[in-house]
């Protein structure tokens, strides 16, 4: 039952022991959060299971009650309750809980979390506290996620639910940031604030057409070439993320039924792909469909 809710893996509980758990589950636009109570058992994705499914999700995991040892590649950390972790569906992790446990999980496309590949790594299958700090505001919204699945399961419509889907994605990006900032060597902090500071701008001018690596640089008082050294290490260049973000938020248009009367050019434009030829191409390349196809399927 739980590879069916989540991703496949294998849930096995402790020989010679009593097992018995409960799983309730709420889908909100993308983000799929959970609440599981259970005994003593251990969980694993394997590259079996990758092979046979690897849809690109992020997991984080709010421990609530007893504890979990999380490995994912070379890292185990120690979970206990008011901590944070987050891990890539997409690389074999195992999970072992030593006692009865309550956990709330959320799983979400990777595309969503503002942290690029580099300083996800860093941050991957880390206990990051909820007791202080920016994490002292997060933990009362998790608890409450928890304590009150029930009404997230009622936002069936999307124009309700994808804004609540991206709050929830965005505060828990603004956490795992903190920590970084505050766990970082001071050089490798300054890099890490100077690129999140960039991302936001980036966030946050996406409908501009005149967003440019240019004027990127220009406003952050870096050159040109500094700009391009910051996001070396990162999946995309920074033409690349800005053309991925903006298509992020134009599929996220295309599926909110409160626009279906907008045509697709216009969402195109809004976010700053002011030729529609252009902009159906690159989404196509995207997301393997063209943008009236990828509204079709969500109508």
């Amino acid at each position: 039952m739980v590879g069916s809710q989540f991703v496949l893996l294998d849930a096995l509980p402790f020989q010679g022991r009593p097992f018995h758990g409960a799983l309730a589950s709420a889908q909100f636009g993308p983000v799929l959060a959970s609440v599981i109570s259970a005994q003593p058992h251990r969980i694993s994705r394997t590259p079996r299971h990758i092979a046979r499914s690897s849809p690109g999700y992020y997991k984080v995991s709010f421990q609530l009650k007893g504890t979990c040892r999380l490995s994912q590649q070379d890292k185990q950390v120690l979970l206990t309750p008011g901590n944070v972790a987050i891990y890539d569906t997409d690389l074999p992790y195992s999970m072992q809980f030593d006692d009865a446990y309550s956990m709330l999980v959320l799983m979400f496309p990777r595309k969503m979390l503002g942290i690029p590949e580099s300083p996800f790594k860093t941050i991957a299958a880390t206990a990051v506290s909820c007791d202080s700090g920016v994490g002292a505001v997060v933990k009362p919204f998790l608890t409450g996620m928890a304590a009150n699945l029930a009404q997230l399961d009622g936002l069936e419509n999307w124009a309700s639910a994808t804004p609540m889907a991206r709050s929830t994605v965005d505060m828990l990006t603004v956490l795992f940031n903190d920590h970084l900032n505050r766990t970082t060597p001071t050089a490798e902090a300054s890099k890490s604030i100077l690129l999140q500071q960039i991302l936001g701008y980036i966030d946050a001018h996406l409908a501009e057409p005149s967003l440019t690596p240019d004027e990127i640089a220009a406003t952050h008082h870096i050159s040109r070439r500094q700009l391009y050294k910051l996001f070396e290490p990162q999946e995309h260049t920074v033409a690349g993320w800005i053309r991925q973000q903006r298509l992020n938020r134009c599929q996220e248009d295309l599926a909110n039924h409160a626009l279906a009367d907008d045509p697709v050019g216009r969402i195109g434009a809004r976010w700053g792909f002011g030729d529609p030829a252009h902009f159906s191409h690159s989404f196509k390349l995207a997301f393997g469909m063209s943008p009236r196809d990828f509204r079709q399927t969500c109508a």
